[in-house]
């Protein structure tokens, strides 16, 4: 489902999608390592969730690019898919990216933005849940307190990134 979801225009958020998981690893890794499985699901369904949420929020200023593109005969190919290739052959470049973040800068605040509130919102959350680890495992009878999933809803978010996540630990 990732490599379906990147194949669309991920050369694009690329760099945002690299930054997010350098900074996601080293948050697990130093901070949470303790009560996360980051060997299970958790890694990749973040992934997963960013690169969804990068895609909803770039495809329609990409498709509007590559049919600019088009219309200036700027893209090779006889066919709709030879075209695409083309386009992502440009997108690929440094210099279109520098061109993208200058004409959007609001899309490239809000992708750089995003990455940030992301991060931001894991790591009070976890932090919590470790502050908390005992009231909870108290309260809801949980034995294995190792979270083996994190769940963020899509709904909207509000302050700063925030939104509803459900963490699943090892007693469900």
């Amino acid at each position: 489902v990732m490599k379906k979801t990147y194949s669309f225009f991920g050369e694009f958020y690329r760099d945002y999608i690299d930054e997010f998981y350098v900074r996601l690893i080293a948050l697990f890794e130093e901070k949470y390592s303790s009560v996360l499985n980051i060997k299970g699901e958790i890694v990749e369904a973040q992934m997963h969730d960013m690169m969804a949420s990068y895609f909803r929020i770039c495809v329609r200023t990409l498709l509007f690019e590559m049919y600019c593109k088009r219309d200036a005969g700027e893209l090779a190919g006889e066919t709709g898919s030879e075209r695409y290739d083309s386009f992502i052959r440009i997108l690929k470049t440094e210099e279109y990216k520098i061109y993208l973040r200058k004409r959007y800068p609001v899309l490239h605040k809000w992708l750089v933005s995003q990455t940030e509130y992301r991060i931001c919102l894991l790591d009070e959350c976890l932090g919590n849940y470790m502050k908390d680890q005992k009231k909870i495992a108290e309260v809801f009878g949980i034995r294995d307190g190792i979270i083996r999933n994190i769940k963020i809803t899509n709904g909207d978010s509000h302050n700063r990134g925030k939104k509803v996540i459900q963490l699943e630990t090892g007693s469900g």
